[in-house]
Formats: C-alpha cells, sequence, structure tokens
C-alpha cells in the first residue's frame, strides 16, 4: 500500500495521538490481516494519558508505552529487563478530534490551525479548518472539516490535494455494542476514487473496525471498558535504558 492509503487504515494508531477524542478506557486486542501476509495480534490498554501495546516481533516480546502529550514513545523489552526512546512519529490528523473544537491543533507540534467557517457537508454541520504543518523547514497546508456534534473529520483534502470523505450508512450490532457503519470515499491525484468501511463505536469515541480494498482488515476485538492501571504506562522498577532496538532477525 502506498503512503495515502496507509494514512487512511489509521485504526490503532488512531488513540494514540494526543488530539483524538478523549476515548473512555478499555482493554482490547488488536488485529489486523493483510494479503500473503500472516495475521498480526497485539494486546492494547488505552489509559487516561497513554496507550500500551503487547505483541511479539521476531520470538522477542515487545511493550510499547505511547504517553499522551509526549514527544517520545518508550519500548520495553521484559525478557531482558531493558527499554529505549524512540521519537514519536509526527502526527497526523486521523478521523476525530479534540472534543474541543476551539482547540484544534493542542498536542501537535510545529502546526497553526485557522478556522475558516462553516459548511454542510453530506447532511451534516461541520466546521472547515486550515491546518499549516511545518516538517524540517518544509511547510504543508491542508483543509478538514470537523463535524460540529461528532468532531469527527467528515472531510480532508491533504496538500497532495487527495480529497477524503466521510458518509454515514447506518447502525449495526458488533461485539454485543452498537455501532455506526460509515463508508470512507478517498480520491487519490490523477487516480479513481476508492472506498473503505468503518465501524464507529460512539462510547468508545473511535473507529473499531475498518475493512479497505483487497483484503486489509484493521479491527479491535475482545473490547472491555474500564479504568486501566497507571503502572501499565510506567516504566517499571529495574529495567535499564539501551540504546538500539533489540528484535531478532528471521
Amino acid at each position: 500500500m502506498n503512503r495515502q492509503a496507509l494514512s487512511i487504515v489509521f485504526l490503532l494508531l488512531a488513540v494514540l495521538a494526543p488530539f483524538f477524542a478523549q476515548a473512555i478506557e478499555f482493554s482490547a486486542d488488536a488485529y489486523q490481516q493483510s494479503p500473503q501476509a500472516h495475521p498480526q495480534q497485539s494486546r492494547m490498554y488505552v489509559g487516561a494519558n497513554g496507550v500500551r501495546k503487547e505483541y511479539v516481533k521476531n520470538g522477542v516480546s515487545i511493550v510499547e508505552i505511547y504517553g499522551l502529550g509526549q514527544e517520545k514513545t518508550l519500548v520495553l523489552y521484559p525478557a531482558s529487563r531493558t527499554y529505549l526512546e524512540k521519537k514519536k512519529a509526527t502526527a497526523s490528523f486521523t478521523h476525530a478530534v479534540s472534543t474541543e473544537s476551539s482547540n484544534l491543533c493542542s498536542g501537535m507540534q510545529n502546526a497553526n490551525c485557522k478556522k475558516l467557517n462553516s459548511e454542510v457537508v453530506n447532511g451534516r454541520n461541520a466546521v472547515k479548518w486550515q491546518v499549516e504543518t511545518k516538517d524540517d523547514g518544509k511547510s504543508e497546508v491542508a483543509e478538514y472539516w470537523i463535524d460540529q456534534s461528532r468532531f469527527m473529520i467528515l472531510r480532508e483534502r491533504l496538500p497532495d490535494t487527495t480529497l477524503v470523505e466521510m458518509r454515514f450508512i447506518g447502525h449495526e450490532m458488533m461485539q454485543n455494542r452498537k455501532v455506526e457503519k460509515w463508508e470512507r470515499l478517498t480520491t487519490l491525484p490523477g487516480k479513481e476514487r476508492f472506498s473503505a468501511l468503518q465501524w464507529y463505536d460512539d462510547q468508545l469515541g473511535l473507529f473499531v473496525r475498518e475493512e479497505l480494498p483487497g483484503g486489509y482488515l484493521r479491527a479491535l476485538l475482545n473490547i472491555r471498558p474500564g479504568t486501566q492501571p497507571g503502572a501499565l504506562f510506567a516504566i517499571p522498577a529495574g529495567y535499564k535504558m539501551i540504546e538500539k532496538e533489540m528484535e531478532k532477525s528471521n
């Protein structure tokens, strides 16, 4: 998948962004499936101020901790009781934003947000924003239409002119939870438009399933709402800091 396609399958990483809607705390299994690759599964814990992800890569157990509002990600290796710090990837907008529409750029580094006007997008009231981001001296401008009541991105025009729109389909039951089914239409520069399906859990404040053309799937399974212990998002006592990653080669 190219860079633009990857940007629209932000299901799991969506809960990591500092500007993402304040979701209820919960734990879940994160499942990913793609053509010609083995399915991947990890355990996730979403707390008040961070996200913890546990998985195995090339035979090594790894824990990643994303602290909301922090510039670094912690990577823990329980077997050796070691950890390292990695610079967090530059944030990009996902499907939901801060519950404070006047604070759209909150938590984003080197970003400037300008509120433009109110518009109707596919029958829903939205506020249009212009967002300028700077990275290594390069400036890029994008536009976002934010749902006034849901604070979901209903339309976005990216710097490369990629256009993305969300259309509500209806309600469904999934894992004994009532969710909303949405269609996400993406038009890449000089290419045909394609669609993806997404299921939004209003109680959690995020998308819990996404299906893309070609057999790509991401989903949160075995969702259990509830307060998560603060110790899950901190470095355990006795861990030593290292400089390089420890994943084994295949």
